[in-house]
């Protein structure tokens, strides 16, 4: 087996018209920056469009003040894609097709996810029987109940009038030395016990479904993901028939901090590659 090859960003600006990136992980862990990268993209948004997909439960209007203080330049809402934006979307689009001006949602989530309702016509409901929706953006800490909510997601299983939508399809993030579960984790829950889920980001395609439509006239040949799991960003790039680079940070750190040359770093994440079955295009780095 051939490792993965490792080309610096730099190297790869000329390859592609558009590049996406992904935040945690990428650009940011514990909320804190990694040294030298948003400069690094500023770098690349000065040359190229660029969009920043990200499985946050909340809304680009939102994320654009983040990204703002973060450093990043000259953002835009169009930059910016989450896995909130998608949710918002399918819940104007429920409301069409049940054909109500106001739709009832139980939000299973943390307050500082409520600004994925921001600005929307909606009514809160804190009694699931009566929801149309189940909008899941939970997030727990291990050291927290993470089984708090388990009676409650095996009985919305059972409901066959809501509409359960998973705003955060992550399973888990590592948080310094303690695992964060996010809502994917517990929308598995829901489908353990008969229930549907709509997740509405990576790895599920309907992300970059919407990545093409704002971008037609970008060939898919031309466009590279930048992230930092195999599970989530490098999936289903293949899967969307776009490139693929693979960052050293965050999840893929503890698959190969134990080597100190790069070239066993790449025997390392390629063996992990191999047992996945999940090849990105190339390793790279930002600084």
């Amino acid at each position: 087996m051939q490792p993965p090859i490792f080309k610096h960003i730099s190297q790869a600006l000329n390859d592609y018209d558009l590049f996406l990136f992904d935040l945690w992980g990428v650009v940011v862990e514990n909320d804190e920056l990694y040294p030298g990268v948003v400069e690094s993209i500023n770098n690349i948004l000065s040359q190229k469009r660029c969009i920043f997909v990200s499985n946050a439960p909340r809304p680009a209007f939102t994320m654009k003040n983040k990204l703002s203080d973060w450093g990043f330049k000259n953002i835009t809402t169009d930059m910016i894609l989450t896995s909130g934006d998608i949710a918002r979307e399918l819940i104007l689009e429920q409301t069409k097709k049940l054909r109500k001006e106001r739709l009832r949602i139980y939000h299973l989530g943390d307050d500082k996810n409520d600004d994925i309702l921001r600005e929307f016509d909606h009514i809160i409901t804190h009694d699931y029987k009566e929801a149309d929706i189940l909008l899941l953006t939970l997030h727990r800490d291990e050291n927290e109940n993470i089984r708090e909510f388990d009676n409650l997601l095996k009985n919305v299983a059972k409901q066959d009038n809501i509409l359960t939508i998973c705003a955060n399809p992550d399973i888990s993030v590592p948080k310094g030395d303690i695992i964060g579960y996010c809502a994917g984790y517990f929308a598995q829950i829901v489908e353990k016990n008969g229930g549907e889920v709509i997740y509405t980001g990576k790895p599920k395609e309907i992300i970059y479904q919407h990545v093409f439509k704002r971008v037609r006239e970008v060939s898919k040949n031309r466009i590279l993901m930048i992230g930092d799991t195999f599970e989530t960003d490098i999936h289903n790039s293949k899967n969307s028939d776009i490139y693929s680079a693979l960052v050293l940070t965050n999840n893929k750190y503890k698959y190969h901090y134990m080597h100190e040359s790069l070239d066993n770093k790449l025997e390392a994440l390629g063996k992990k590659a191999l047992e996945l079955k999940m090849f990105p295009s190339f390793i790279t780095s930002l600084v």
